[in-house]
């Protein structure tokens, strides 16, 4: 698994496919998980959601045949995050925006901008065997680039260890802010103006103090689920998203994104 995730010719794929400088994100302990999606478990693989990582690929690893639901749902809107997605949760998911995607089977492959685009995977009615789904993020190795990288959604929705989703996190803040640094101490040319030299630090230090009200939970980046229609079980607001624990207030591995 860590091998194909980090094989050199599937990732060119997948930033040719972006046009941009993709790279496995630096989360390593969420690279190549599994979704499972049980067949009559009565709720859906996955809730309407926006991803935490800038880009995903899906692949599907079970047999599709004669399967009846767990279909792939994609919203036809170019960015449904922020205020956008605020909108949804009044108004709803608009059906006539609702792609369906069927993968032809096992194998098969899914690539999208998951930090922007709106998701969900409709419950498994019956199937030979479970659904299951191998997914691979990635990050931009343009440290200027906008960082979709959501921490609550690691630590506090998915459950994983805090010390390792705060340590994880903290290192790719630090790998991306590193990056900044480096590109005046190295890019820059004598004549940059002070605006601009200010420009960077002050983008980096903004980062950073982001990052340490999130570690600290003083703030959340989570922008929560969406529940599917005829969802007994979320309906009932069992959904992921109430697993996010914020307080309001006055692992392992290293990265392996290089510049």
């Amino acid at each position: 698994v860590r091998d194909f995730s980090f094989n050199p010719e599937v990732n060119k794929i997948f930033a040719d496919l972006s046009l941009q400088p993709l790279s496995p994100h630096n989360g390593i302990m969420n690279h190549g998980h599994t979704n499972f999606g049980e067949p009559g478990a009565g709720r859906a693989v996955d809730q309407w959601h926006v991803d935490s990582t800038d880009y995903v690929f899906v692949l599907i690893l079970s047999d599709m045949t004669d399967m009846d639901g767990g279909e792939l749902q994609v919203l036809q809107m170019a960015d449904a995050t922020g205020k956008f997605f605020d909108g949804l949760r009044v108004t709803g998911v608009p059906k006539s925006k609702v792609e369906t995607v069927n993968y032809k089977g096992a194998g098969y492959c899914v690539f999208m901008q998951g930090s922007k685009i709106l998701h969900s995977v409709t419950p498994v009615l019956k199937a030979r065997e479970p659904r299951i789904s191998f997914v691979q993020s990635f990050t931009n190795r343009n440290v200027f680039a906008d960082d979709r990288t959501r921490l609550v959604a690691f630590r506090d929705q998915a459950d994983d260890p805090d010390d390792v989703a705060n340590l994880e996190y903290a290192r790719h803040k630090a790998w991306r802010v590193k990056g900044q640094m480096q590109y005046i101490a190295e890019k820059l040319k004598f004549g940059t103006s002070e605006k601009e030299l200010a420009s960077i630090f002050a983008d980096a230090a903004k980062e950073l103090l982001k990052a340490r009200k999130l570690l600290l939970r003083e703030i959340s980046d989570l922008p929560g689920f969406l529940v599917n229609e005829n969802d007994k079980v979320t309906t009932s607001g069992k959904d992921r998203g109430a697993k996010q624990k914020v307080v309001h207030k006055g692992g392992y591995g290293a990265p392996r994104a290089k510049l």
